[in-house]
């Protein structure tokens, strides 16, 4: 398959169907919310609980559009959250809601919490005056700070993950380039020492899982996920091209060990050393990311570990499905499909792919896609489908 091909391919998937559809089939009537998940043929998954996250991550995803109309559905998604964002008795941030969108948890999580920053960052880069919710976010932010990071929740959780200081380490990058205020940089500082220091082990492994005080690492390798390292090398880059720092990481010797995991059918498993079943589309979108990123840096890289080779894989598993925009979550090792749904949550993972793919070679706007006019589930084009 010639990489000609692809700016429109992945254009028309974005601007002609991906959006529409979560525009419109993705969005709750009654709540103005999106849906957690919706079936392989498009129908709201609408009886499962939802998670607030996925909120922000549909925000942030809307907010890099390059269409107008996607700029005000995010603001206007994010304003809907907002208001349901904190527990009105404990001032805690929700984490899941239910199919009414009432209250369930609120652990007041920083994994949530990255998100919420993220697509902050995301709607003020496309001039939004969100001054007030930032300062309210980062007051909750700092409610989990810790001796170094950040705390897991308020209730302190262990084990201590890397996660969501990557993710906040993102957030805290975005919200540089987008008010150029310094602290946001310090912060993203911060992250990215314990990842110099804790993470990234001698061996050229992140870890994931720690101790209280940071330690145990090195005794959880058989928890590696390759996504995650593959998600670092993209972050990292977009860390020094804001900031103009060359942070010193070797991202070819990381881009290196991300390799070592790839399987003949050029993707990569959930989990690193530990026999790995199943292989998310997420871990493949960061690996497209990562290959990105290195090519962009000017490496030469063998056929297997160009982001033409993994791109190629990437659809050919994922993103040949009954509902055009829609994608597949899960295969075995085998290739045989395992999941019966499609996660809003992929969504970010998506978008963020395909669009470094089209700004480096580019092709990021819509120009004049027009998008189609999707039927509502509850009509009768989409009755008698079977998932």
């Amino acid at each position: 398959m010639t990489s000609e091909i692809w700016p429109d391919r992945l254009r028309s998937f974005l601007h002609v169907h991906a959006f529409p559809l979560w525009r419109d089939i993705g969005v709750d009537e009654k709540t103005g919310l999106v849906w957690e998940s919706l079936d392989h043929y498009g129908r709201p998954n609408r009886h499962v609980n939802r998670r607030i996250r996925v909120q922000m991550r549909q925000v942030f995803c809307f907010a890099r559009s390059q269409q107008a109309r996607d700029h005000d559905f995010a603001f206007r998604l994010y304003r809907r959250t907002m208001r349901r964002a904190f527990c009105p008795r404990t001032g805690h941030l929700v984490q899941w809601i239910g199919p009414d969108a009432r209250i369930l948890t609120a652990p007041h999580n920083l994994y949530d919490l990255s998100f919420f920053l993220l697509a902050t960052a995301a709607l003020i880069e496309r001039g939004y005056d969100l001054a007030g919710d930032l300062a309210r976010l980062e007051m909750a932010l700092a409610r989990l700070k810790a001796p170094w990071g950040w705390s897991e929740d308020l209730a302190q959780s262990t084990p201590r993950r890397q996660n969501p200081h990557m993710h906040l380490f993102e957030a805290f990058t975005a919200l540089f380039v987008a008010t150029g205020a310094a602290r946001f940089q310090r912060m993203a500082e911060e992250c990215l020492d314990l990842f110099q220091q804790v993470f990234l082990t001698k061996t050229g492994y992140v870890t994931e899982y720690f101790d209280e005080d940071w330690t145990g690492g090195d005794q959880a390798l058989s928890c590696i996920e390759p996504g995650h390292m593959a998600e670092w090398i993209f972050l990292i880059d977009q860390f020094e091209r804001a900031t103009g720092q060359d942070t010193g990481i070797d991202l070819a010797r990381l881009f290196d060990a991300v390799l070592e995991f790839q399987g003949r059918d050029n993707l990569l498993p959930d989990q690193g050393f530990m026999p790995a079943p199943t292989r998310r589309l997420w871990p493949q979108a960061e690996f497209l990311k990562a290959a990105l990123t290195m090519q962009g840096r000017g490496l030469n890289a063998p056929y297997h570990a160009r982001a033409t080779t993994i791109l190629a894989a990437l659809w050919r598993q994922y993103f040949i499905t009954p509902i055009q925009g829609g994608w597949f979550d899960k295969r075995g090792a085998d290739g045989k499909l395992l999941s019966c749904e499609m996660p809003a949550s992929s969504f970010y993972h998506i978008v963020s792919a395909f669009d470094l793919y089209l700004s480096q070679h580019g092709e990021r706007g819509p120009q004049a896609l027009t998008p189609p006019e999707y039927y509502h589930p509850a009509r009768p084009a989409l009755t008698g489908l079977s998932g």
